[in-house]
């Protein structure tokens, strides 16, 4: 897995926001994009890009904040199922990561040690004892059910750098 630092434009999108376990995140997959997906057509809102999951707050072992979204060509009104909002424009270390999911902490890892080998700044804050980060996401390039091979799939791993 190759990182390299990208600049991003800010990029509109629709998620649903949940806290909770590593694997109650999981769990919640299956239900929330479709929710999401959902909520945009009812809307006609059209999606622009992959489905992604956005980490606001890692508080390991435990528990992690997250936005389960979808890119948009604009930014739509929030409401009590949807925020709305927009990843930030800036540089961003990013990383192309092919195989399972159950790969991805470790990739995750070797990406955040690589940029840290390059004396790297991430765009995040550590309050009380727990990092909070601006924009740390992953986009799933490969819909496993068009690709029933995980061998194949694709994530892109992107984390915002001052």
């Amino acid at each position: 897995m190759a990182a390299s630092i990208n600049p991003r434009p800010i990029q509109p999108y629709a998620a649903m926001a949940m806290q909770g376990t590593m694997e109650a995140v999981v769990d919640a997959l299956p239900r929330l994009w479709p929710a999401v997906f959902a909520w945009l057509a009812e809307r006609g809102i059209t999606p622009t890009g992959a489905p992604f999951i956005l980490y606001r707050g890692i508080f390991m072992p435990d528990r992690m904040s997250v936005e389960v979204g979808i890119p948009t060509a604009s930014v739509g009104e929030s409401d009590t199922q949807v925020i709305c909002g927009e990843l930030p424009a800036g540089d961003y270390v990013e990383a192309l990561y092919i195989g399972h999911y159950d790969g991805l902490m470790q990739a995750t890892a070797d990406l955040l040690q690589w940029g840290d080998e390059q004396n790297l700044s991430w765009d995040a804050e550590l309050l009380e004892d727990k990092q909070h980060w601006v924009c740390r996401f992953e986009s799933y390039l490969t819909d496993p059910e068009s690709e029933p091979d995980p061998d194949k799939w694709q994530t892109q791993l992107s984390i915002k750098i001052v």
